[in-house]
């Protein structure tokens, strides 16, 4: 755990660097001069963006036939944003199965395969539109690579969970390897229920949560936009779709924490080719962090408060 933090202090690292290469009179400039009634309003979308992603994870719940109440399930996922938040490693949606098992007896499998899924659903959204961008943008060799890797990675991702006859058995193996011997069948148990789980939600029915994901992801879209035009940053919706959708891809990588670092150098390098400047992109890169991590990091601690769970985090 100790070098796995170290690893991940890699984003800050980045972030303090950035710092040192910017104008910070500039940065605090344009986030002192920003319009706070339109950066409400990017706020209180947090709140919308949240309710739909809910929303989503009951939907497949209920194609698995487990009926989860609304207000619990909301509570659920905010908590687990919350932990996700504030624990290395994205320990949050291990807090949702851990919420199944206790509210409905669902067994960590089960449960496993519906967070898999929902996870999926944003990954996916992320995917095509950072592919858009890089195709709109036509980037530069080296940015060019380092997306196109990392949607190919989540690409084979997709196919290893949902593919019967190629992934399960590396999914199997990878149980093998990295969850405790002691478990012994246990595991094996556990393997399966999360492969009938995710057999559950092979139905046309599945179109309702690609749905939902769409519309989360519009309310995201958005909430940037609102962000940008309060800080007085020209940019259309779509572009900046394609940039906070590529930045959040990126800070999907283990080497950072909230995705500082590398959620701010992929902005960077993305508003540049837009000849926006490097000042503009960080003060949009910090708001974002306030506007949607912080405040969604607040609202799962009343969450997780109201609905806690005998566990570390």
């Amino acid at each position: 755990m100790r070098h796995k933090w170290l690893f991940q202090l890699i984003g800050v690292f980045m972030f303090v660097y950035i710092l040192y290469k910017v104008d910070m009179t500039n940065v605090v400039s344009i986030l002192l001069g920003a319009q706070y009634a339109l950066l409400a309003i990017a706020l209180a979308l947090t709140f919308g963006f949240v309710v739909l992603k809910a929303l989503r994870w009951k939907y497949l719940l209920a194609m698995q036939g487990i009926d989860y109440e609304t207000k619990d399930c909301f509570l659920a996922y905010l908590a687990s944003m919350y932990v996700g938040l504030v624990t290395p490693g994205r320990l949050g949606d291990f807090v949702k199965v851990i919420y199944l098992k206790t509210d409905k007896g669902v067994t960590l499998g089960r449960g496993f395969s519906s967070v898999v899924a929902d996870r999926l659903f944003d990954l996916l959204i992320l995917i095509a539109m950072a592919f858009s961008g890089v195709l709109a943008f036509a980037l530069t060799r080296n940015m060019l690579i380092v997306i196109l890797s990392w949607i190919l990675v989540f690409m084979v991702t997709v196919f290893v969970f949902l593919n019967e006859r190629f992934g399960r058995p590396m999914v199997r193996t990878l149980f093998r390897v990295f969850m405790p011997k002691k478990m012994g069948s246990g595991l094996e148990a556990q393997f399966e229920d999360f492969y009938s789980g995710i057999g559950q939600l092979k139905k046309i029915a599945i179109f309702v949560p690609l749905l939902l994901s769409v519309l989360t992801y519009l309310v995201l879209y958005i909430q940037c936009y609102l962000i940008a035009t309060a800080l007085g940053i020209s940019i259309t919706l779509l572009n900046i779709a394609f940039c906070i959708s590529a930045a959040n891809l990126i800070s999907l990588l283990p080497i950072t924490i909230s995705g500082i670092g590398t959620r701010d150098a992929t902005l960077i390098a993305m508003f540049s080719i837009l000849h926006l400047s490097r000042e503009s992109a960080l003060s949009f890169s910090i708001m974002f962090l306030f506007i949607s991590n912080i405040s969604a990091c607040v609202m799962g601690a009343i969450a997780w408060f109201r609905k806690p769970l005998k566990v570390r985090v």
